[in-house]
């Protein structure tokens, strides 16, 4: 492929660098011939090849940027960083030497521009300067490769071939950019993504579709009279028939053997193969394949010797139906799950096992002495379960490096001799021929496979119903993580991980708890379904939705006053509408009473409190409105907890308590217990009516959120004493003045001093009956803020009493075995509460600052988040695969009815609690860490607050989350649907592993599907169809949750969206989480897309990760452009970067981080991929083990030195000032502000 780009661009415009002045004359036809031959690869190569070696030279105290040359007037001044890596001043004056031809040779091609050569030859010159590029370029030839692009799919040959096409053009891509000072990332980039793609197009139309073809026909009659190898030359036949894709066997069938010609025979079984399915099976891989057997547990051919030297536990299994027809008459067809196979491909493999298993160094020729002396003693399943191995997978054994079958022959009969001899396996000693005859399995633990019911009554296997029938082995089997084949899953990273690995009884608390980030457990091989209805699953799909609709009603609202068309059902669902009108409060001249979106949002509060508005002016109809969108959701979040008798239970327990006391209690003491027991059930009976904050004074109701900072200041505490204390008392006043301004109400502990308040009937409980209207001034009115903060934490307590029985979760943390998995849950369960390491108190200096650089750092650092998160493109072909991806992009966007579709779409994934983020934000709240602290902020703190969603909107990551998990919901919902259509026994196990890991089994996908059938309960646009999950729920509820959950878990595993029980606890604490700001979204990655991707083992995992790189390499170049920038990196550096910005070093990243500020650069994957030791600024070293807010503080002090120096306007301070000022790392933030290095 012809190198292109340069010379299409001036010489200098790449590089900066001022046109040199050669002092010649205007270049002629054979100087520029001469140019391109220069340029050509060979030359290059060759270049490469002959270049010296500068390490005699090399002085370590040599600084080749203090050369004349680097000066202010220097000629290469502006290009200086190509030249910092010499080492010597040999080194320098050859890269100068080579980087001036360079210069010339392009300014040669430039400025030729076919003056000199044109006339009448011009065309035949063209062609030849066409011609010599193309043969001389050796990637013109790499896309012929893909002719060879072997799969049974097209997509599996694109990125086959275009995995070749990419491996060849990286050498070629490290020469070329070892030879040019010029060549950028962008062209290397450029290079590398066109011959993937070139080479995968050509595989994908001209490769070819991987098959077996049928055995010629046999003549000859001369007949094999051998009858062993005669059964083993027909089984391999038969093989063949069973290969063909079109094949099947409708009944059991006993083969007879026919006459063959000898010589033939032995050639054509030579050319055998082994199946698709068999030669995916590699020694240590978990793998799931189709094989047969008899019906009983008798070996398939029935014979009993034959089967005792294996083992007590070992099952024979076929790899083809004939195969397993030829022995017995009753076959049936599994699968089979091989966590750790062994595979036998030839004599040293055996002995290889033997070696593994006894830990002794056996040779070929010790073998028989072993089995001599070890008669009776060992079965082939003592040998693969002391190597620590389920199965041994047999293919037609012949001798290494020898594939023939006469070898083949003969060394099972000297095998045979050693059983007869040494006396062979097992108890009864078998002969190795008598084992090893034929392609097979062996496994040796009997659940390990799964026999498919009748094909009409796919049957159930519910998680209790298996655990009642396994052993507790088997139970932890099922209830621990798959594993990945580097160990990852046992890693203790954080409470998810301990948990799912801690035993089953942890493992099944934790699924209850939070969903499992997408990673897999083993049940699922017993075709048992994963838990899909977690705590935190189901608060997003049961309250997400309805405060998002709550909120955009709301807003149409608002914008119905304004007289603003407004469309909450469109993409951005009036995000940016509103935020013209908020930023129009925010303008010069308008102060708080010129604000009218907050004006109107505090009005809607006091409507819903006082059951309507009583301001009775031209906005009062339309706050009424957006109070009856609010109402909705208050009502949800009321009803659910009536459900689940929320608080009542926890106040029931309490009068328990008592009523123990009261029979031991003195005559003196019993009267109080009773007036405690009265009071509490009258505030039980108050509740149940009303909700446990509202009052039977007030006409509506309201949340009670206080506003924290009023009643902190002296004005406040005064108000409050004169008002409340008026009403309740004045002591009384100040007890519940201090309970609130500590914030008791969200935590356990404060819980419980509530339910004692209430009981002895003090200030906490009466203020219960304190009208609302007194407390006004003391309450916030911003609705939107209240009612997310409220939904918050009573959904989260709704589900978590409707899963354990009640908040605190206690039965089920007592019935945990260990310590630490108690503090885990414990910790987890307050993570879901939003309360974990929080402050005792949350309201001193120190604390309040740490609250507010943790909220101010995500709108200096994440302007460009939207640009970080261009990987997220390629997550759908990890996680569904390419074809999916491919086949759902081209008839989205190539049919007709793309907008019906969308917006079908968009409803559907809404209503299953996802895309909402243009509103709620849940995406980069969680990516930011940076979660809800309503109530408990100072009013600089809920100001800068206030600003993160306008913000999350002007960086476009709010969009851009939205519009990917639509579309990913898009190929998520195709997926599934389709899969559900089919038979459940038919379906490959690939698609049932996808369906189960979100927790639809087959009769769950029966019922799913029964729905997607019914008229009326589903929209069909084009050639999708979307289900009516609204209808769903009134034919069969449990269905229409199932699939929503199943939709909400795989849309939030694709694009990743961090949840509880991911990170670190330490950095979930209040000084961690500053520390480990920004980090959320790394150590979600190491489950969501490391761990997950390599328990699937499949393409997918591997052509997103390609592709996700691919694209983090541009990720790298758009910064470096952003901030002004070019580094000079190898390929193996950029591939590397690359994987990084995708995420897919996930947990690793931050660690390689540290080390690169810690080593200088010295130990770091850069620095194994040939980057150089670099020195790390005082603020990178900072920010790396202090978090952003370090940097941000840092900044301050530089500011403040700057300012006390005097230089209040030098560089430096303004560099300072800006990196601290918001909006600093937006993609179109001007970068001409900046001087020096500092970006």
């Amino acid at each position: 492929m012809a190198d292109r780009f340069a010379e299409n661009i001036p010489s200098g415009y790449m590089t900066r660098d001022p046109v040199i002045d050669y002092q010649r004359e205007d270049p002629d036809y054979f100087d520029y011939l001469g140019a391109k031959a220069y340029k050509t690869f060979p030359a290059i190569a060759f270049r490469f090849y002959d270049e010296p070696d500068f390490d005699e030279f090399i002085d370590p105290n040599y600084e080749p940027l203090a050369d004349p040359r680097f000066s202010e007037t220097g000629r290469l001044r502006t290009n200086k960083r190509l030249f910092a890596g010499a080492r010597s001043q040999e080194e320098l004056e050859f890269q100068i030497k080579k980087y001036d031809k360079e210069q010339e040779v392009l300014r040669t091609i430039n400025d030729y521009d076919y003056r000199v050569g044109g006339g009448r030859f011009r065309g035949q010159k063209a062609i030849a300067n066409f011609g010599m590029e193309l043969i001389s370029d050796p990637l013109t030839y790499v896309p012929v490769l893909g002719w060879w692009a072997k799969g049974a799919k097209a997509s599996h040959r694109f990125m086959a071939a275009g995995a070749v096409g990419f491996a060849a053009a990286v050498p070629y891509e490290y020469i070329k950019r070892q030879d040019s000072f010029t060549r950028t990332n962008a062209e290397s980039l450029i290079t590398l993504g066109t011959m993937f793609m070139l080479n995968g197009a050509v595989g994908a139309a001209f490769g070819r579709a991987k098959g077996i073809k049928p055995s010629p026909k046999q003549s000859d009659p001369n007949a094999f009279t051998d009858a062993k190898p005669l059964a083993l030359i027909q089984r391999t036949q038969d093989d063949l028939a069973d290969a063909s894709p079109s094949s099947t066997v409708t009944s059991p069938r006993r083969v007879e053997p026919e006459p063959l010609n000898t010589e033939e025979a032995f050639e054509q079984a030579r050319r055998i193969e082994p199946s698709d399915e068999m030669a995916s099976i590699q020694t240590g891989k978990s793998t799931s394949v189709t094989a047969w057997r008899g019906q009983t547990d008798a070996p398939i051919d029935g014979n009993a010797s034959r089967f005792a030297g294996a083992g007590a536990n070992a099952q024979y299994w076929a790899m083809t139906k004939s195969q397993a027809s030829t022995y017995s008459d009753d076959v049936i067809e599994a699968e089979i799950k091989l966590n750790n196979p062994v595979v036998i491909n030839n004599d040293d493999d055996f002995i290889d096992l033997v070696k593994r298993a006894t830990g002794q160094d056996i040779s070929d020729e010790g073998l028989m002495m072993f089995f001599l002396g070890n008669r009776g003693k060992i079965t082939l399943e003592d040998l693969a379960v002391n190597a620590g191995h389920d199965a041994i997978v047999i293919r037609l054994w012949t001798k290494a490096n020898d594939d023939t079958i006469e070898a083949s022959m003969k060394l099972k009969e000297e095998m045979s001799n050693l059983g007869a001899v040494g006396g062979g396996i097992g108890r009864d000693g078998q002969n190795l021929r008598a084992m090893f005859d034929q392609n097979e399995i062996i496994i040796f633990d009997k659940q390990r496979f799964k026999v498919p019911p009748s094909k009409n009554e796919p049957r159930p296997r519910s998680l209790g119903a298996a655990a009642a029938n396994v052993s507790l082995r088997d139970l932890e089997r099922q209830e621990s993580l798959r594993a990945t084949g580097i160990g990852l899953e046992d890693a203790p990273l954080n409470p998810l991980l301990r948990l799912l690995q801690g035993g089953p009884e942890a493992s099944r608390i934790v699924q209850d708890m939070v969903e499992p980030a997408g990673m897999i457990l083993n049940k699922i091989d017993d075709q048992i379904p994963m838990v899909n209805d977690s705590v935190s699953t189901m608060f997003k799909t049961t309250y997400l939705e309805p405060l998002f609709t709550a909120i955009t009603k709301a807003e149409e609202a608002f914008l119905n006053f304004r007289q603003v068309s407004g469309n909450r059902q469109g993409l951005t669902a009036n995000a940016y509408k509103m935020l013209r009108e908020k930023a129009r409060g925010l303008a010069p001249g308008h102060g708080r009473n010129n604000d009218l979106v907050r004006t109107f949002n505090e009005r809607v509060g006091l409507a819903l409190m006082r059951g309507g508005d009583n301001m009775a002016d031209d906005m009062t109809p339309f706050v009424n409105e957006a109070a009856s969108a609010y109402r909705v959701v208050l009502d949800l979040v009321r009803d659910q907890g009536t459900s689940v008798n929320l608080w009542i239970k926890e106040i029931d327990k309490k009068i328990e308590r008592l009523a123990e006391k009261l029979e031991t209690a003195s005559p003196t003491t019993a009267g109080g217990i009773r007036n405690q027991m009265d009071n509490l059930g009258a505030v039980k009976d108050k509740i149940s009516q009303h909700g446990v904050q509202a009052t039977i004074r007030s006409q509506g109701y309201f949340p009670r959120i206080y506003d924290i900072d009023y009643m902190l200041s002296e004005a406040g505490k005064a108000e409050w004493l004169r008002v409340v204390g008026g009403a309740i008392g004045r002591e009384e006043a100040q007890k519940a003045w201090t309970k609130i301004t500590n914030s008791f109400d969200d935590t356990l502990e404060g819980f419980d001093s509530f339910m004692d308040d209430v009981a002895t009937g003090s200030a906490q409980a009466r203020l219960l009956d304190i009208d609302d209207e007194l407390l006004v001034p003391f309450l916030s009115f911003d609705v939107e803020a209240v009612v997310r903060d409220h939904v918050r934490r009573m959904g989260m307590d709704i589900e978590l009493t409707r899963k354990f029985g009640s908040v605190d979760m206690r039965e089920a943390i007592d019935s945990l075995p260990t310590a630490e998995a108690k503090r885990d849950v414990t910790a987890l369960r307050d993570i879901l509460r939003g309360n974990y390491g929080r402050p005792s108190d949350p309201h001193s200096m120190v604390n309040r600052g740490i609250s507010l650089l943790r909220n101010y750092s995500p709108l200096v650092y994440m302007g460009g988040a939207a640009v970080s998160s261009l990987p997220d493109i390629a997550r759908p072909i990890m996680t569904e695969g390419i074809n999916a991806f491919m086949g759902t992009s081209l008839r989205l966007f190539m049919g007709g009815m793309r907008k019906e579709i969308l917006a079908m779409n968009r409803k559907t994934v809404r209503e299953v609690g996802e895309a909402l983020d243009m509103v709620l934000s849940m995406r980069a709240f969680a990516m930011a860490d940076v979660g809800s602290t309503f109530g408990r902020a100072s009013t600089l703190e809920r100001s800068v607050k206030n600003l993160q969603v306008p913000f999350f909107l002007l960086n476009g990551l709010n969009l851009w989350t939205t519009a990917m998990k639509e579309f990913t919901g898009l190929i998520v919902t195709r997926r599934m649907t389709q899969a559900m259509a089919k038979d459940w026994q038919t379906l490959p196990i690939a698609d049932k592993e996808r369906l189960l890991a979100n927790g639809i089994d087959g009769p769950m996908a029966a019922r799913i599907n029964r729905l997607m059938q019914l008229d009326g309960m589903y929209e069909q646009v084009g050639s999708f169809r979307f289900p009516k999950l609204a209808q769903w729920a009134s034919v069969d509820a449990g269905a229409a949750d199932a699939f929503k959950r199943a939709l909400n878990q795989q849309i939030n595993r694709t694009i990743v969206t961090p949840n509880a029980g991911e990170k670190a606890l330490w950095t979930e604490s209040n000084i961690g989480n500053v520390i480990a700001q920004f980090k959320s979204f790394g150590q979600s990655s190491t489950q969501r897309m490391l761990i997950s991707g390599l328990q699937e083992r499949n393409a997918n995992f591997y052509q997103g990760a390609i592709a996700m790189t691919a694209l983090g390499m541009v990720v790298n170049e758009l910064k470096q452009v952003q901030y002004g920038y070019e580094k000079k990196q190898n390929i193996t550096q950029m591939i590397a970067e690359g994987m990084d910005r995708a995420g897919l070093f996930a947990i690793v990243s931050d660690i390689n981080h540290a080390l690169e500020v810690m080593s200088s650069n010295r130990v770091s994957i850069d620095a194994l991929a040939g980057g150089r030791a670099t020195e790390q600024s005082t603020r990178r070293t900072i920010s790396t083990f202090a978090g952003p807010s370090g940097s941000i503080v840092y900044d301050f002090g530089q500011m403040a030195q700057q300012a006390l120096s005097g230089n209040l306007f030098s560089q430096q301070f303004m560099n300072s000032t800006l990196r601290v000022t918001p909006y600093q790392s937006h993609p179109f933030f001007p970068r001409g502000l900046y001087a020096g290095d500092g970006y």
